[in-house]
């Protein structure tokens, strides 16, 4: 269906580029800084100007997609960085937990220790008298 609307489209655009010709085929003689170029029809130099504008704007179009691809690329690239400083970060910090961590004979024994321990009573801080 979009093949058919394409042609459609082509065709059109031929048949306003017919008439435009058609219509405008009068000789002129353009002048740019002291050039002159040599007598052609309106409609060439309108048909010249409308390529050159055309080729322009895919040319700026495609510069901003490989701008737009380039600032993918390094946002792919910081992230992949990123994902390995965190893992980088993540096996150091495992490692350190193992190092500290217990065992479960040393937690019985430390859970041991608290409990005979008991905590020390506050009777030098408190006055039961009253004088301070």
């Amino acid at each position: 269906m979009m093949k058919y609307l394409r042609a459609l489209l082509i065709f059109i655009l031929a048949l306003v580029l017919a008439g435009f010709i058609q219509q405008n085929s009068q000789s002129v003689i353009l002048k740019y800084f002291g050039y002159n170029t040599a007598a052609l029809p309106l409609s060439l130099f309108m048909i010249i100007a409308f390529a050159i504008g055309y080729l322009l704007a895919i040319l700026v179009g495609f510069t901003g997609t490989v701008r737009g691809k380039f600032t993918l690329l390094q946002t792919k690239r910081e992230v992949k960085r990123l994902k390995s400083e965190a893992t980088q970060y993540r096996e150091k910090s495992e490692d350190r937990e193992k190092a500290t961590s217990l065992t479960p004979e040393e937690k019985d024994r430390e859970s041991l220790s608290t409990q005979l321990i008991s905590p020390a009573t506050d009777w030098e801080d408190s006055d039961p008298e009253g004088d301070e």
